[in-house]
């Protein structure tokens, strides 16, 4: 990995999985990261062994909660007046066959976590974005929610669906952030 010596990391998700081996890497590489997870018991045992490592914070959020974007936030900009990368990693899924085994109200459920919380964060934080060096923000999709995919295997739908509409998102971000 490059030299992220002083770059400022908002990384969710981070406890275990992509999340985890990422912060790994960037505070080996000398980043500062802000890192997120929803169950309490399990960020505190990462925070214990990421800060062996570098300067890691951990923050309590479930992206499943609405409020939780501002109050990553408003966190975010008590400790810092920039943010070089925002790294959106957190997401849940569902392994259902088809529509009807996940019902109605699974869509509704996680639409919130896989892509309006995404949405919300680079929204609040775009400001300490423009004042970041370099600054990037990364939205972590899957190849279950290409267009292929839709086209070839109806399992996962809420899953799927919403990791495309991500894929949209990040689109018409890019377009917006072009040269900020």
């Amino acid at each position: 990995m490059s030299n992220f010596s002083g770059k400022r990391i908002v990384l969710t998700g981070a406890s275990r999985g992509v999340g985890y081996e990422a912060s790994k890497l960037f505070l080996a590489a000398g980043a500062e990261v802000i890192g997120t997870g929803r169950d309490a018991a399990r960020l505190q045992k990462v925070a214990t062994e990421l800060q062996g490592i570098g300067k890691f914070t951990p923050f309590l959020a479930d992206f499943d909660t609405q409020d939780a974007p501002k109050k990553l936030s408003d966190f975010v900009r008590s400790k810092w007046d920039s943010v070089d990368f925002l790294l959106n990693n957190a997401a849940v899924q569902t392994y259902k066959n088809d529509w009807h085994d996940e019902g109605l109200e699974l869509l509704n459920e996680q639409w919130r976590c896989n892509v309006f919380a995404q949405h919300e964060l680079i929204f609040r934080l775009q400001d300490l974005l423009e004042k970041g060096i370099e600054p990037r923000v990364v939205n972590v999709s899957s190849g279950a929610g290409s267009l292929q995919a839709l086209k070839e295997s109806p399992d996962m739908p809420t899953y799927r669906l919403t990791k495309y509409a991500l894929g949209g998102l990040t689109i018409l971000w890019a377009g917006i952030l072009k040269g900020k």
